[in-house]
C-alpha cells in the first residue's frame, strides 16, 4: 500500500493517515499505525454518523473480517486481521506499491506478476471467497518482492451456498479484472484463451443493468438519504 500522500501525526503510536476526505463520512478513515516496531492498517468508520457506523460500517465490518480470516491460509491477502475498537479492524501494513500508483509513476511490473496474480485470485476462489472489485486498481498491491497482494475486501462474498452459475459467473468476474490489468501490462504474454475470455467479459459487462455492486450502492443510498435529512434538519 502506498503512503505517498499520508498526513502523519506526532504521538506515541506512531499514526500516519493516508489521504482521506472527511466530508465523505461513509468511507472508513485509512491509516497506518505503528506499535512496538509493527505496522498495521487500520480501517476506522468511528467518525461516521451514528446510523450509519451502527448500522452499515457494522455489516460491512463483519464481513471484511469473517472473510479476511477464512483467507488466512491463501497467503498474500491482509494478516493478521482483528478488530480495532467498536467501528474498525486493522491488520499488518505490506510494503510495496497498488497498480494505480505504479501506473502513475510509470513503473513496469515483473513479467512474472500477472500469472501470479491469476494463480493468486484462483486460490482465493478455491477458499470460497471472490472479491468482486479487482477491476479497479488501487485494490491490488506490487509488494517490495514483485508478487501480488489483494486488498479492500469489504465488497467480497463467501459464496459456498450460491448457486453454482452464480459462483462461475462472479469468478469470471474476478478473472476478468486480472485479464483487464493483464492486457494493459503485457499482452503479448496473455495467450489466446485469456483474450477471448477478456473480450468475452467485456461484452457481457455491456449488457450489465446493475451498475456498481450491492454493498456500495446501498452505502452510497444511505449516504445521501442521512445528508438530506441532515439539511432539512439544519434548514428548519
Amino acid at each position: 500500500m502506498s503512503i505517498n500522500d499520508e498526513k502523519c501525526s506526532s504521538n506515541s503510536r506512531h499514526v500516519c493517515f493516508l489521504a482521506n476526505d472527511d466530508r465523505r463520512w461513509a468511507n472508513a478513515r485509512v491509516s497506518i499505525e505503528e506499535q512496538d516496531g509493527v505496522q498495521w492498517v487500520v480501517k476506522d468508520y468511528s467518525h461516521s454518523p451514528f446510523l450509519f457506523k451502527y448500522s452499515v460500517a457494522k455489516c460491512i465490518l463483519w464481513n471484511e473480517l469473517r472473510i479476511l480470516r477464512r483467507l488466512h491460509d491463501v497467503g498474500n491477502t491482509p494478516d493478521d486481521v482483528r478488530e480495532y475498537g467498536k467501528f474498525g479492524l486493522r491488520y499488518r501494513y505490506v510494503l510495496g506499491m497498488t497498480l494505480s500508483d505504479m501506473a502513475k509513476s510509470g513503473k513496469p511490473v515483473d513479467a512474472s506478476f500477472c500469472p501470479a496474480l491469476e494463480q493468486l485470485v484462483q486460490d482465493m476462489h478455491a477458499a470460497g471467497v471472490v472479491h468482486l472489485d479487482l477491476r479497479v486498481r488501487r485494490n491490488i498491491l506490487v509488494r517490495d518482492d514483485g508478487k501480488p497482494s489483494l486488498i479492500d475486501f469489504q465488497t467480497a462474498l463467501i459464496v459456498d451456498h450460491f448457486p453454482g452459475i452464480i459462483r462461475r459467473l462472479f469468478r469470471k468476474i474476478d478473472i476478468s479484472g486480472v485479464y483487464k490489468h493483464w492486457n494493459l501490462r503485457n499482452p503479448g504474454t496473455m495467450g489466446r484463451e485469456r483474450i477471448l475470455m477478456f473480450h468475452k467479459m467485456q461484452r457481457l459487462r455491456r449488457l450489465w443493468l446493475i451498475r456498481g455492486y450491492p454493498i456500495k450502492n446501498l452505502r452510497g443510498r444511505l449516504a445521501s438519504w442521512m445528508s438530506k435529512t441532515a439539511a432539512v434538519k439544519k434548514s428548519s
